[in-house]
């Protein structure tokens, strides 16, 4: 029996966003919202629950982000890194005798300009211990900082949140809302996939 081309992998957040895509007040624009009394409400639940919901549904990272990839061994190709866009290589570790040993990083090649991103070895993956997350990759994916993300995701997760933001009741009570057709091809576009309607 042939063993899987890839190792069972987890993805840790080992330091999250400094703040979020939008704006409480881009979102309060984009929504015509002139009042006060729902900025905590934006602030604290439906602006960071947009970018969860978005970040797990669509496998990408926004803010500024540092991750840390577990895997039980190395692949027999490269280690591609989870929720682009990748910004870079923190350090890729494997255990020795039970210690963790660092890899240099003139001994593999990073891409983040590819998606995902990922890191290819120059001469082979070294020997490590056959045991439960015995590799571990430590990278920052996204975009940058709240200034620096790209115009039709902030219009994305404005509308996204708008959505949100009209039906809070249903989503305080775990109801799900389909989204409009409209919202679910700009999520699709900054996500790179095509929207096709059912």
């Amino acid at each position: 029996m042939h063993e899987p081309r890839f190792p069972v992998a987890s993805l840790e957040v080992v330091s999250g966003p400094a703040e979020e895509p939008v704006s409480a007040a881009i979102a309060k624009e984009y929504a015509k919202i002139e009042h006060t009394a729902d900025d905590t409400l934006l602030t604290d639940r439906l602006i960071p629950t947009a970018r969860r919901m978005i970040e797990r549904q669509y496998n990408r990272t926004f803010v500024t982000t540092t991750y840390r990839l577990w895997l039980d061994r190395f692949p027999e190709g490269e280690i591609r890194l989870p929720r682009p866009p990748a910004q870079s290589v923190t350090s890729v570790e494997y255990l020795v005798n039970g210690a963790f040993v660092t890899m240099p990083s003139t001994d593999y090649y990073t891409d983040t300009v590819g998606e995902p991103g990922r890191i290819v070895s120059k001469t082979g993956w070294p020997g490590a211990d056959t045991a439960p997350n015995a590799i571990k990759v430590t990278y920052v994916a996204g975009y940058g900082d709240h200034a620096a993300q790209p115009k039709d995701v902030v219009v994305a997760f404005a509308q996204y949140v708008l959505h949100l933001h009209n039906h809070r009741d249903a989503v305080a009570q775990g109801v799900f809302v389909p989204v409009p057709m409209t919202l679910q091809y700009l999520l699709d576009a900054i996500s790179g996939r095509e929207y096709v309607a059912a």
